[in-house]
């Protein structure tokens, strides 16, 4: 991928991303603080685990995308306890990480980036990847909700729960 290639890349992400971590904070916000236990099976992460995977997931794999190093092993912030909490953490965490890719030179987003010995990729597809990954758990996320006892934010497009168009 050439350096021009890869910023005009950068640029469109970056509006995607964008949108996507206003989303995803509404999806969090949604999850109710008293039934975080909640898994829909015993091999599925739980509400707890599931919220804070997918801020910190984020955050770890946008980091990685401009710095090339992905570390995983961050001890989780004591002011994240709650899901109030973890989307402050979120809102502020994300859009910083993010900032930091959009200034990305062409060159730096080209750069070939490895994965933890996994894999190699542009780092522009880092970008990308985070923005899959959130939305994949997002939609986990959003499934738990209605069983949590909560309503289902709109998403891409209105819900059941959150339809401007439902007569009331």
């Amino acid at each position: 991928m050439s350096p021009e290639e890869a910023k005009i890349i950068l640029a469109y992400t970056v509006r995607v991303a964008r949108q996507e971590i206003a989303t995803t904070a509404k999806v969090l916000a949604a999850t109710p603080p008293d039934h975080l236990d909640y898994a829909p099976t015993d091999r599925c992460m739980d509400g707890a685990k599931l919220v804070w995977h997918i801020a910190s997931s984020e955050v770890a794999l946008l980091n990685g995308a401009s710095t090339g190093t992905f570390d995983f092993s961050g001890e989780r912030p004591a002011n994240t306890g709650t899901p109030e909490q973890i989307v402050a953490w979120y809102k502020e965490n994300s859009t910083a990480a993010l900032d930091r890719c959009a200034s990305m030179s062409g060159e730096d987003a080209a750069k070939i980036v490895d994965f933890m010995g996994v894999f190699q990729q542009p780092a522009v597809g880092f970008v990308t990847m985070a923005i899959n990954h959130t939305i994949h758990h997002r939609g986990q996320l959003s499934s738990y909700l209605r069983p949590m006892g909560a309503k289902v934010p709109a998403i891409y497009g209105m819900s059941a729960d959150d339809n401007p168009f439902e007569k009331k």
